[in-house]
C-alpha cells in the first residue's frame, strides 16, 4: 500500500514537473522574439557608404510605410525638390486638429521640473492604448531579417514652427517589433536647433544604433500630435544603413532609391556649429595677434610727435634769449 502511494506520489511529481517544464519553455520562447541579423542576398550589400534610401527618385515609396494610426493625424508623405540635404528629401505632413490619448513615449517626458508630465502612461508594450503615429521602415524591404544590431544615420529638419504640435515639441526615433511595442531602451527624440535662421538648410545629422537580440522588425519615425497642424512636419533625408562589423566590408545596404551621389550636400547643422566655432577662434586669434604688434604708423606718429615738440622748444628758447641778450 505504502510503495503503491509512493509511485503515485513520484507520478504527480514527474507530472508537476513536466508542466512546469514546459510553461518554462513556452515563456523563453515568448521573451525571445530575436532571430539572427541575415540578409537575403549578399549583393543588396556594398563596401562603399551611401544611403539605403535618398528620395532622389519615386521609387523610395516602395521602402515608406505609415504607421496603423497615422490616418488619425492624416499623415502623408512626397518628395520634395526644394527643401532639402543633398538632391531631393521626403516630407512628412499632417493634417489633423490633435490627437487625444497617449503615444508610445508619453511615459518618459518630464516638465521642466523634471517631473512627469503623464505619469498615467501605459507601458511600452501596451500598444493597443497607445497611438502609434507617423512612419516606419520593415527590415524584409531591405532584404534583412532583423534590424538587431543594425546602425541608422540619417539627417532630419525640424522648425519651431513644425515642432509646436508635437507633444514636447519632438519627434522620436526607436525600433520596435512586429507588435509596434518599442524594443529600444532609449528612443531618439529629434529636437529643432536654432543655431542658425536659414530653414531650407536647416538640417540635423542624427545616429540611432539598435542593440543586438531584442527582436526589431521595424524602425519608427514618430510624429505625437497633439495640436492643430495642416503642414509639412517634418523632412527627412539620405538614410544609411549600417550592418555589425561581423559582416566586414560589406557592410552598407546598398540604395535602392536611385542616390544621386554628384548632388552637392549642403551642410549640416552640427557642420555650421563647428565652422562657427572655428571663425570664432580664428578671430580671437586674429586679435590677440593684433594686440601683441605694435604697427609700425605708431612709431612714427610717435616720432613726428618728438621732433615737433623739440622744435618747438627750440623757437621757444631762441625768442626767450633774443629778449633776455
Amino acid at each position: 500500500m505504502f510503495l503503491k502511494k509512493l509511485l503515485c506520489a513520484a507520478a504527480a511529481s514527474m507530472m508537476m514537473l513536466s508542466v512546469t517544464a514546459a510553461a518554462v519553455s513556452a515563456d523563453d520562447e515568448e521573451e525571445s522574439k530575436a532571430v539572427p541579423l541575415e540578409v537575403s542576398d549578399q549583393a543588396l550589400l556594398t563596401s562603399v557608404k551611401e544611403p539605403a534610401l535618398s528620395f532622389d527618385s519615386d521609387k523610395f515609396d516602395s521602402y515608406l510605410h505609415l504607421t496603423r494610426d497615422a490616418d488619425k493625424a492624416g499623415i502623408s508623405f512626397a518628395q520634395d525638390k526644394d527643401t532639402y540635404y543633398q538632391g531631393n528629401s521626403l516630407k512628412v505632413k499632417a493634417d489633423t486638429s490633435g490627437v487625444e490619448g497617449y503615444f508610445p513615449n508619453s511615459g518618459i517626458v518630464k516638465d521642466a521640473d523634471n517631473n512627469q508630465l503623464y505619469p498615467d502612461a501605459p507601458e511600452a508594450d501596451e500598444t493597443d492604448k497607445m497611438s502609434i503615429i507617423g512612419i516606419e521602415l520593415h527590415c524584409e524591404d531591405f532584404g534583412l531579417t532583423t534590424f538587431d544590431g543594425c546602425t541608422f544615420q540619417y539627417t532630419y529638419r525640424l522648425t519651431e514652427k513644425d515642432s509646436s504640435a508635437l507633444l514636447d515639441g519632438s519627434a522620436w526615433v526607436y525600433a520596435a517589433d512586429a507588435d509596434d511595442v518599442r524594443v529600444s531602451s532609449m528612443p531618439q527624440q529629434l529636437k529643432v536647433s536654432t543655431t542658425i535662421d536659414d530653414n531650407v538648410s536647416q538640417y540635423q545629422s542624427a545616429l540611432l544604433s539598435v542593440a543586438p537580440e531584442i527582436g526589431s522588425s521595424k524602425v519608427i519615425f514618430e510624429l505625437p500630435t497633439v495640436g492643430a497642424v495642416k503642414e509639412d512636419v517634418i523632412y527627412l533625408d539620405n538614410i544609411t544603413i549600417i550592418l555589425p562589423e561581423s559582416f566586414g566590408d560589406e557592410k552598407f545596404v546598398k540604395n535602392v532609391d536611385g542616390y544621386n551621389a554628384n548632388a552637392e550636400a549642403k551642410a549640416t547643422v552640427d557642420e555650421i556649429k563647428i565652422s562657427k566655432k572655428l571663425d570664432v577662434e580664428d578671430a580671437t586669434k586674429s586679435v590677440e595677434k593684433t594686440s601683441n604688434k605694435t604697427s609700425p604708423v605708431v612709431f612714427v606718429i610717435i616720432g613726428v610727435a618728438v621732433v615737433a615738440v623739440a622744435v618747438a622748444g627750440v623757437i621757444i628758447f631762441k625768442k626767450l634769449r633774443n629778449r633776455f641778450y
